[in-house]
């Protein structure tokens, strides 16, 4: 059983139901070396910084959601990749500036600036020793 899987950025809209309301789902499928176990923790952590810091911009600054998924995965087979989605609801008229907030977080470097700091502190906060 083969799938391709499209590439690119894809954007569909339609509307259904009475009262306004926008589901949002983005995904990101990638590379990663399935055997690295430094790869595979940074990522896993990634994901649990990318919920909190996502939950803290969208929700508690923004008040744009009420709540915000992140959820990711590593495969080895059929290839080694990861892929992450992101999810919210909003209103129709937030959803262009609630993606720009979460494309402009994702687009932080994961090991560096303010990034760093909120990596640190959950690391710290997770896995400290008793």
């Amino acid at each position: 059983m083969h799938a391709d899987v499209t590439t690119g950025t894809q954007k569909e809209r339609f509307s259904y139901g009475q009262a306004p309301k926008a589901q949002v789902e983005m995904s990101w499928t990638g590379p990663i070396d399935f055997e690295n176990d430094a790869a595979r923790f940074h990522f896993t952590s990634l994901e649990e910084v990318m919920k909190n810091k996502l939950r803290e911009s969208m929700r508690e600054d923004q008040g744009g959601v009420y709540g915000v998924g992140v959820s990711g995965s590593i495969s080895k087979y059929p290839k080694e990749e990861f892929s992450m989605t992101i999810s919210f609801n909003a209103e129709p008229d937030q959803v262009d500036k609630l993606i720009a907030t979460a494309k402009k977080i994702l687009r932080m470097p994961s090991m560096t600036g303010p990034m760093k700091k909120i990596w640190s502190k959950y690391v710290r906060s997770r896995y400290k020793r008793e």
